[in-house]
């Protein structure tokens, strides 16, 4: 950039322009076709001509705007005029120099540049070529090729109106008497030197300086004989002074023309000049006028060509023939192919080399061609001398004489023996390959599962037989023409929308992008959907898709397997049905033991409150012995608890979630739930536990993980019923890597012959209506869905034992587990600011609520069902900022009073806590969409504690915490 910084260099530019003397003229009309073609080549709307001078861009040709000209400092073409090349800026608003300029930011809002300079023959640019457009965009090579071409075009106009200005002012310069004979020979493009008698230099033109390379100090007085001028003939070889034009003409007294000399211009570089010398006769003796014409380009060029047919020569076989096809003339590369010397083929026809390949009618219409002045293409199988075969791509050019007849036939041949080998071999390939593409076509067609490919396009470009079937479109229907979002319900694209933005944290628009935003992360994306086919019938279905990349790892597109899961989902259906029936199969068999274990426990809390009463009346009752009698109530209370706990945790519907559980916890609390039972039913069952680390996790499904416990116990019960002793041992350990569990019995055991099968869905060893064949094979499955391996060992007579082991949870960050909270029954709580509704179908509850909230601070309303809540909310809008209900309740339950509470508007809500003493609702399963409506629960029983506790967390923020 340090000659466009020149100072020196900016003031002849101007120079340059002010002389062309184009600022401020009128539109012409070679000006505006080329702008109109720079605007029609690139594709842009606007395409200028521009002249820079000191303060402004002025437009001699303009497409697509009105104005004239714009200030210098808001000129993008400014900066082109300051390079050789090509200025491209595909979007103007991200280039600092150009990002808040007003023609960028404000109307007319450009955002793509592309400008040529126009530099003319002295080497200054004095403007650009460019063009514009509105949007970003980059130009093709062939769009930049043709752009600098239409500026050389401007140039050489501005070049050509440069040439006419001089040539006007020569002319009037010839008819001013003014100038004298010398002022032409300073406006002469020839050079021109005058030589003495003695061959001295005594009188020059400036073009002869310019072309010499020399200055007026360096060639006054020299003559053509001094060494100093290095010149040379055209072949390279030396060039003496004495046989210089000049010094012949000195001798002979005859013109010399058109001399041919190479000149050292002392720059390593050499200047040719074509010298024409003629005698005259002056006043002191003989002289030479000699002029001369640069001609280094013409003899460079010639060069070029020289070396061109030089290496036409080493690469082709050439030959030439007479009119009647004799052979005259071969290269040497003729007979390195043939095999024969040119003795053996001067005189000779082609039929020389003859293969017998070609027909006859092949050479008549050969013949035919180059006789009729036309040359003739193609390729000829020849041979050579020693019988072996090649081919040559064969040109064959009639050469005629100044009367236009053919003297000679000149072809050149190259040796494509290689490639027509390749396209030999190409072909097979070529079969082979439709062969392999109709195989594959065929394996696709047949394959059990609808294949598609879609184009980075966002367009289906691939569709098989099964997916036609599937959803009900032919391929021509579909391929070339649609997305592939018409057969899916447009509601799931738009919710999977808004899923992915969620997940991703980005907006990911309903459309392709949906079913592609996984795989920039991941190699394959399995996902349900529903489909939908032509008729409009609806089928739930998987896509399990893959983007496809070429080997430079640049997207080709995607291609989608699609599955029909209507079968799957039937069986997912039957399956979750079946575990249900076994849990309440399981717990309909411990029916009778749980309920006498309620019983116990509910006969000791009467026994004790009777005893209250009776030491009451009699006025026997002291503090301590009712804190005791109250103690001992309060462990019976809790012994039911328990029971009904694990009950429910074991009843409560799936989740699915696989998530870290403690494994020892869940064990106890299973136990827990049955060991009385089975202990009524003759049944000892044990743990040995050799766990030591207490925060112990696997992964699973807590429910599921109780459910395995439960069905082998179960089992291991049912094995033995006919044993004396009925013993089952739980037993849990751990090693490196799995925790291990043991559930052992001493009955029967299982005969080798169907061990086998005992994990088969519906197959059982009991009687009619003693079992459903189901249990066992529950267990296998959650098992392997947990990642465990399960093993069997049995032996007839002495007994079973089932062994699982569950790969180890790896806890990075041990969190706090939280401290239980102790029941007390002298607490003293802070004042709560609520109001409260109480709804509960049992009247003594409603009243213990009351009771219990009254400590709190709490004044309570009380009403016996859902509608009755909602008409008294209703009648005093924002007084009761707390509802306490019951689920299951006539009239209206506790779900219908809360959706009904939610969907009233212009009313302040109140908080909602539900109460509940049933097994059928799960407030821990995330599809539950209950939590999204209620502020927090608590289970029947429960203690003051418990309703404090929610309550609190209930009326001081959104979400309350789950109380158990």
């Amino acid at each position: 950039m340090a000659k466009f910084d020149d100072e020196n260099y900016e003031r002849k530019r101007l120079e340059a322009l002010f002389k062309l003397d184009i600022l401020d003229t009128d539109p012409e009309m070679q000006f505006d076709k080329i702008a109109k073609q720079a605007a029609t080549y690139c594709d842009c709307p606007i395409a200028l001509i521009t002249l820079i001078d000191e303060n402004r861009q002025w437009h001699k040709s303009k497409i697509g705007i009105d104005e004239k000209e714009i200030p210098r400092n808001l000129s993008v073409c400014q900066y082109t005029i300051r390079t050789e090349e090509i200025l491209e800026i595909e979007d103007l608003t991200k280039d600092t120099r150009f990002k808040d300029n007003s023609l960028v930011q404000e109307n007319p809002g450009l955002r793509f540049y592309a400008g040529i300079p126009l530099i003319t023959e002295e080497g200054y640019a004095l403007g650009a070529l460019c063009v514009l457009d509105y949007k970003p965009r980059k130009l093709s090579r062939d769009q930049v090729d043709k752009l600098k071409t239409l500026a050389e075009l401007v140039s050489c106009h501005l070049d050509l109106r440069k040439f006419h200005f001089e040539k006007d002012h020569i002319l009037q310069s010839l008819l001013n008497r003014e100038h004298s004979h010398s002022k032409v020979l300073e406006t002469m493009a020839e050079g021109m030197v005058l030589h003495d008698a003695k061959g001295k230099i005594v009188d020059f033109n400036p073009a002869a300086l310019k072309i010499l390379g020399v200055s007026k100090n360096q060639i006054l007085g020299l003559d053509s004989m001094d060494p100093r001028w290095k010149s040379i003939h055209l072949d390279g070889r030396p060039y003496p002074g004495e046989e210089h034009p000049v010094m012949v003409t000195l001798r002979t007294g005859e013109p010399v023309r058109n001399a041919k000399m190479g000149i050292d211009d002392g720059q390593n570089d050499i200047r040719w000049i074509n010298i024409n010398s003629t005698p005259f006769q002056a006043e002191t003796g003989q002289c030479v006028v000699v002029t001369f014409q640069d001609i280094t380009s013409e003899v460079f060029n010639n060069h070029k060509l020289e070396s061109f047919v030089r290496g036409l020569d080493t690469y082709a076989i050439i030959a030439e023939t007479d009119p009647k096809g004799k052979i005259v003339s071969v290269n040497d590369n003729f007979c390195k192919i043939s095999g024969y010397e040119k003795e053996e083929l001067l005189g000779q026809d082609h039929r020389i080399l003859n293969s017998g390949y070609h027909s006859k009618e092949f050479f008549v219409g050969l013949w035919q061609t180059i006789k009729s002045g036309k040359v003739w293409r193609g390729e000829i199988r020849n041979q050579r001398k020693d019988g072996t075969i090649y081919w040559v791509d064969t040109t064959i050019s009639p050469i005629t004489n100044k009367a236009g007849k053919i003297k000679s036939f000149l072809s050149f041949r190259y040796d494509i023996t290689v490639r027509k080998k390749a396209e030999k071999s190409l072909k097979g390939m070529v079969a082979e390959l439709e062969t392999s593409l109709k195989f594959t076509q065929s394996i696709q067609d047949n394959v059990p599962h609808g294949l598609i490919s879609i184009g980075p396009n966002g367009i289906v470009n691939g569709y098989n037989k099964k997916a036609e079937e599937m959803f009900g479109y032919r391929s021509e229907e579909v391929v070339g023409k649609k997305p592939p979002s018409i057969w899916h319900d447009i509601s799931e694209i738009f919710d999977k929308a808004r899923e992915l933005s969620e997940e991703y944290q980005e907006a990911v628009k309903p459309g392709m992008g949906v079913f592609i935003r996984k795989l920039k992360d991941q190699k394959i994306d399995s996902s349900e959907w529903t489909f939908i086919k032509k008729d409009g019938t609806r089928f739930p279905g998987r896509v399990t898709a893959t983007a496809i990349k070429n080997k430079e790892g640049s997207l080709i597109g995607y291609i989608g397997v699609c599955e029909d899961i209507t079968k799957e989902k039937e069986y997912e259906n039957q399956k979750v049905i079946a575990e249900h029936q076994a849990r309440l199969a399981s717990i309909g068999e411990m029916a009778a033991g749980v309920g006498h274990e309620i019983n116990n426990p509910l006969a000791i809390i009467k026994g004790y409150i009777n005893t209250l009463r009776i030491k009451s009346e009699k006025g026997a009752l002291d503090d301590q012995g009712l804190d005791t009698y109250l103690g001992k109530i309060d462990i019976a209370a809790n012994r039911i608890g328990k029971i009904v706990k694990g009950l429910r945790t074991f009843s409560r519907s799936e989740s699915d979630q696989i998530h870290p559980i403690n494994p020892i916890d869940a064990i106890e609390e299973s136990f827990n739930m049955i060991e009385e039972i089975y202990q009524h039913q003759g049944v000892q069952v044990s743990i040995d536990n050799n766990v030591e680390n207490p925060d112990l996790q696997i992964l699973g499904d807590r429910n599921r993980f109780q459910q395995i416990i439960v069905n082998l116990i179960s089992n291991a019960k049912d094995a033995i019923q006919d044993q004396k002793e009925k013993l089952i041992k739980i037993r849990t350990e751990e090693n490196s890597e799995y925790f291990v569990l043991e559930i052992e019995d001493n009955g029967k055991g299982i005969p080798d012959s169907i061990k086998k099968r005992i994990f088969d869905p519906f197959f059982t060893t009991k009687g009619i209506n003693k079992g459903t064949g189901i249990g066992l094979a529950l267990v296998h499955n959650f098992v392997t869905e947990m990642k465990g391996e399960l093993d069997l060992v049995s032996e007839v007579g002495k007994g079973t034992r089932f062994k699982i082991s569950f790969p180890k949870h790896i806890v990075e960050e041990k969190v706090q587990a939280p401290v239980e909270v102790k029941t007390h029954f002298h607490l003293k709580y802070d004042q709560l600011e609520a109001k409260a509704i109480i709804v509960d179908d049992e009247p003594e509850i409603r009243n213990l609520l009351r009771e219990s909230l009254s400590k709190f601070g709490i004044d309570s309303a009380l009403c016996e069902n859902g509608e009755e809540a909602l008409k008294l909310f209703m009648k005093y809008p924002g007084q009761y900022s707390l509802i306490l209900s019951d689920i299951n309740m006539p009239k209206m339950n506790g779900f219908e009073l809360a959706k009904n509470l939610r969907a009233q508007e212009g009313v302040e809500q109140p908080k909602i806590v539900f109460t509940t003493g049933g097994v059928s609702v799960d407030f821990e399963d995330p599809k539950n969409d209950i939590n999204s409506i209620i502020d927090g629960y608590f289970y029947k029983p429960y203690s003051d504690s418990d309703i404090y506790r929610v309550l609190k967390s209930a009326l001081n923020s959104k979400k309350a915490p789950r109380a158990s």
